[in-house]
């Protein structure tokens, strides 16, 4: 009776794991982002109003958004168009409506070596998400809610900064 009832175990268990083994995989790959070229990630950062700089190898050296009305919202859909351009260098959000959490949005741009948020909605919430950019050496903070004490934290944890407010 017991062995017949184990078998009956592992049988459902079977069964249960052969129909959601392939569901999770599918469910998986369709949340999975796809992975933009250089050339489909200029483009959607054109369409959303972005400017970009090239070097004469094509390769993105700096990537200027400057419109007024870019909220983080905004920003969000756009960063796997940015981490799909190679070598990102700069990034200018200067005078939009980014704030906190969009600067939060960017760590994913490893690359990124200076970034302009002058005029824009960041306080001293979005430091963190500066200080995990591995590469960041610049960045403009001018005109904007980030305190001294703000600019002090980033400067102990990246010394090497420059540090424009």
């Amino acid at each position: 009776m017991l062995a017949a009832r184990y078998n009956d175990d592992v049988s459902s268990r079977t069964i249960v794991i052969s129909i959601l083994l392939p569901l999770i995989a599918a469910l998986t790959l369709a949340a999975a982002p796809a992975k933009l070229t250089p050339r489909q990630a200029t483009n959607a950062i054109e369409k959303a109003g972005g400017k970009i700089e090239t070097t004469a190898g094509n390769d993105v050296t700096h990537t200027t958004v400057t419109f007024a009305k870019l909220t983080d919202d905004e920003l969000k859909p756009l960063v796997p168009a940015l981490r799909a351009l190679p070598h990102l260098y700069a990034l200018n959000l200067v005078s939009t409506e980014v704030g906190d959490k969009g600067v939060a949005l960017l760590r994913p741009l490893t690359e990124l070596e200076v970034l302009h948020l002058y005029a824009t909605k960041v306080t001293d919430k979005c430091i963190p998400a500066l200080k995990a950019m591995p590469r960041l050496q610049t960045v403009v903070l001018s005109k904007t809610g980030v305190t001294a004490a703000g600019v002090r934290d980033l400067r102990q944890a990246k010394p090497l900064i420059t540090i424009i407010n």
